[in-house]
């Protein structure tokens, strides 16, 4: 039979052997996968050219399978535990960055509490260099004899005297620190006492002490010791209106249960025996050195004024001890604000509370006198009387540097209270002097005759420029 065309023009193949045409049976059915192995089927094909042996192709085939079957596993394993190896140190990675993140940011804090305490140990050092070199603060003596002829002059040794003991206490117990304050112990103890510290900058702060000026006024330098004392004092009383004496740095070693309960130690308080006067002395530095700058900045920052309203607050709460009062409100957040005033029962009778007093009589209760000594009532006179001068002074800084008539009529109310206690229940009758003014009352019929070396005392009354009654202080004399 004749053959068509496209059979007649295609070329014909070579025949090969049967062991040939089984393997390219073979090689043409296998997956797209096997074009991986076509080295290994071409020597495989070259040896079975060679030995034409086709007895031994199916054992050979199969043994090839088997083979490439097991590389692929070994792939396939090698693949998973690649991927599997991977992901594991992908997360142990990010694991490993939440860690060190968290280490640098410790580090980090670490770091800014290392360098703000090196800061102020330097701006100690550098201060104690400049107390060396005299240049910090202004020399002394200055001669005050001329200012007042009328006046019979000192003698040379007490005019020295005096100028040595002013520059001595400025020199030996300020500290100017970073963030505009400043730090002013009590000399013979390393800490700040409210009282003290603003009693021994308030020569600084007298009017017309030299050339018609306060002496702050003469040297920018003093100014800056006494608006960085008025700002740190009012931070110290919003860290606790009740402590009387503070640390320069918070205590590092901790504090027992009865420190810190029965003595309010903690942070940066020293004592917390809570006087009436401590406040006082802070009002009355800053009226006098508003007296001498009337537009300084420090006089309108907030914290000088959350502590003038603090300090009220106080001493409206404190008129009614009796009832357990005690101050509230959004700026009494410290450790020990929230509950009434209670300190050592070895000190102070009743659980700490002290002696029973009158809520009704107008008067502020205090738990220590300013020698530091228990009240044996607890309505201190010449303390009150403090109050009194210096309540006058808020009405003047409320009205004219900070403008707000709430607080003048706060201060102007409880100024009226606390005098016309002191009127009613500070003055006794004495089988032989006649009218005198107490030390201590109570509200109740019971008052302690006496006085104390500390300021305020009876003494004292014509110093603190109370409106006194000339008969009755020169009976109580």
């Amino acid at each position: 039979m004749a053959s068509s065309s496209s059979e007649r023009d295609s070329p014909r193949l070579p025949r090969y052997s049967g062991a040939f045409e089984q393997l390219r049976n073979e090689i043409s059915c296998a997956s797209v996968r096997w074009g991986q192995c076509q080295g290994v089927l071409r020597h495989y094909y070259l040896s079975l050219s060679s030995k034409r042996d086709c007895s031994c192709q199916p054992h050979h085939s199969k043994t090839f399978e088997k083979l490439m079957t097991k590389k692929r596993c070994n792939n396939q394993c090698l693949l998973y535990f690649s991927l599997g190896a991977v992901i594991l140190w992908f997360g142990l990675s990010i694991s490993f960055i939440a860690v060190l993140e968290k280490k640098l940011v410790e580090v980090k804090h670490e770091n800014y509490e290392y360098n703000e305490k090196l800061k102020e140990s330097v701006a100690a050092s550098e201060l104690k260099r400049r107390r060396r070199q005299g240049d910090e603060l202004p020399q002394y003596p200055i001669n005050h004899r001329h200012l007042n002829t009328a006046i019979r002059p000192l003698s040379d040794q007490a005019i020295d005297q005096c100028h040595k003991a002013l520059w001595h206490t400025v020199d030996t117990t300020a500290y100017v620190l970073p963030n505009n304050e400043s730090f002013v112990i009590t000399g013979d103890i390393e800490d700040l006492w409210l009282r003290d510290s603003a009693a021994q900058i308030h020569p600084l702060l007298l009017p017309n002490t030299y050339n018609g000026q306060s002496l702050v006024q003469v040297d920018q330098k003093l100014e800056r010791i006494v608006s960085g004392l008025i700002l740190k004092t009012a931070r110290l009383i919003r860290f606790d209106p009740y402590a009387n004496a503070f640390r320069l740095e918070e205590r590092k070693t901790p504090v027992t249960k009865f420190e810190r309960e029965a003595l309010g130690r903690h942070g940066y308080i020293a004592t917390w025996n809570y006087e009436l006067d401590s406040a006082c002395y802070f009002l009355r530095m800053l009226f006098f050195f508003h007296e001498s700058f009337p537009n300084h900045p420090v006089l309108k920052e907030r914290e000088v004024k959350e502590a003038v309203s603090i300090i009220m607050d106080v001493w409206i709460a404190e008129q009614r001890h009796e009832e357990d009062a005690y101050p509230r409100g959004e700026l009494f957040d410290c450790v020990h604000c929230g509950k009434p005033y209670r300190y050592n029962p070895a000190e102070l009778k009743r659980k700490g509370k002290g002696t029973m007093t009158n809520s009704s009589a107008g008067l502020t209760w205090a738990g220590f006198r300013p020698s530091d000594d228990p009240c044996v009532y607890g309505y201190l006179i010449p303390a009150n009387m403090f109050a009194v001068v210096t309540l006058g002074y808020v009405v003047k800084l409320a009205a004219v540097v900070w403008d707000d008539e709430s607080m003048v009529k706060k201060a102007r109310k409880l100024r009226q209270e606390i005098d016309d206690g002191i009127q009613q229940y500070g003055i006794v009758e004495h089988t032989t002097h006649g009218r005198i003014y107490a030390y201590e009352v109570d509200g109740l019929g019971n008052y302690l005759l006496m006085d104390d070396a500390n300021v305020p005392s009876l003494l004292s009354i014509p110093y603190l420029g109370y409106d006194y009654d000339p008969t009755i202080f020169v009976n109580t004399k």
